[in-house]
C-alpha cells in the first residue's frame, strides 16, 4: 500500500497510475457487493464473504486516500460515506457467533476498516468533517 511510504514525486506518479485504473471500478464493485448483501440477508455463508469483500475494498480505498484525497473520491464522497454509514449501523444476527466473544466477526472487521478511513479524514479535516 501507499500508507508507509514517504511522499515523493515517484510515489504520486504510482498513485495516479493506480487511481486511473482502479478508482471507478472500486466504487462500482463496492456498490455491487453492497447490493448483493441486501439481496441475501439470510445466507450466512454468502454474507461472510461479502462482508470480507467490503472490508478489503475499504482497505484498498484507505490506501488510495491515505496520502491525499484524489478528486474522483472527493467527487464521489457521498456514495462512499453513505455505504460506510450503512455498515457502521449494520446488524444481522446470523453473522454473530456468540461462542466467539473475543474474536471480531465479519461485521466488526468491516466496521474497524471503515473507522480507520473516518479517523484518517477526521485527522486531516477532510470534507465529511468540515
Amino acid at each position: 500500500g501507499f500508507r508507509h511510504v514517504q511522499r515523493s514525486d515517484d510515489l504520486y506518479r504510482i498513485i495516479i497510475f493506480s487511481l486511473d485504473r482502479i478508482q471507478e471500478p472500486l466504487l462500482v464493485l463496492f456498490s455491487q457487493v453492497d447490493q448483493a448483501v441486501d439481496s441475501s440477508p439470510g445466507d450466512a455463508a454468502q454474507l461472510k464473504l461479502r462482508m470480507e469483500s467490503l472490508r478489503l475494498i475499504t482497505s484498498i480505498y484507505f490506501s488510495l486516500v491515505y496520502q491525499d484525497l484524489p478528486a474522483y473520491f472527493e467527487d464521489h464522497m457521498k456514495e462512499w460515506m453513505t455505504g460506510f454509514s450503512k455498515y457502521l449501523q449494520y446488524k444481522n444476527p446470523i453473522l454473530v457467533d456468540n461462542d466467539e466473544e473475543d474474536e471480531p466477526g465479519p461485521i466488526d472487521k468491516l466496521q474497524a476498516a471503515i473507522i480507520d478511513v473516518l479517523k484518517l479524514f477526521a485527522e486531516r479535516d477532510e470534507e465529511p468533517f468540515q
